[in-house]
């Protein structure tokens, strides 16, 4: 789904604590509603969203109300969120908590990677994106870079911890690719590699610290 409007309404959906009419949507995202109605159809057809009848309050049919599609959780996913409450709830730091598992995540996935390919993730000549987006596309994350060297990362393998617990669960995705990048667990650092959660309609950004390139 590569689609700004598609993204945008889904993200509203996802939002919200009830489900959406036509028109309401239409006013949070500043379309027309019959643009609402075609990305809602194709919305739909990919098995993003559903669609309920509204509570009647008159003659005639009623209105779809629509919502976001339950996704089932894998048992990967639930592990992820009890682990990230149990973190967030008994960790004095859980984002460095979060920091440092990641990393150490990463430096591990970075050998695996490297022992999978020929491609040697610590040649110094690689760019960081070189050695990142091989991991995030392994892992699910649907990255691709913009035309500034930022990337989206279009999928979440943990959407549903990282909504609970973003301190926790986005911090260990940032860890991972702090370690794959061979970079300390430095929950503030002068300057390094950064990720903005939930950053637009259905993405999160990150930024990639090219000192190294720079320096290469």
């Amino acid at each position: 789904m590569h689609s700004p409007s598609r993204e945008l309404i889904l993200h509203l959906l996802q939002e919200a604590n009830e489900a959406l009419s036509i028109p309401q949507l239409a006013q949070a995202a500043g379309m027309h509603e019959n643009t609402v109605r075609a990305q809602l159809e194709a919305l739909l057809r990919d098995g993003y969203v559903r669609r309920t009848p509204a509570a009647v309050t008159g003659r005639g049919r009623p209105p779809w109300i629509w919502s976001p599609a339950p996704t089932p959780e894998s048992p990967y996913a639930t592990l992820a969120r009890v682990l990230a409450r149990q973190i967030a709830a008994s960790s004095a730091d859980p984002v460095s908590a979060g920091l440092e598992a990641g990393t150490s995540w990463g430096r591990e996935l970075a050998r695996e990677q490297h022992a999978d390919s020929t491609q040697d993730l610590e040649n110094p000549q690689a760019s960081a994106a070189q050695r990142v987006l091989p991991v995030l596309r392994r892992m699910g994350f649907d990255p691709s870079q913009a035309a500034d060297g930022q990337i989206r990362l279009q999928a979440c393998p943990l959407l549903g911890a990282a909504r609970e617990h973003p301190e926790v669960v986005c911090n260990v995705h940032l860890g991972i690719v702090r370690g794959v990048l061979g970079q300390e667990a430095d929950p503030h650092p002068a300057e390094s590699t950064a990720i903005t959660p939930f950053a637009g309609p259905g993405y999160c950004l990150l930024r990639l610290d090219d000192a190294q390139d720079r320096d290469s």
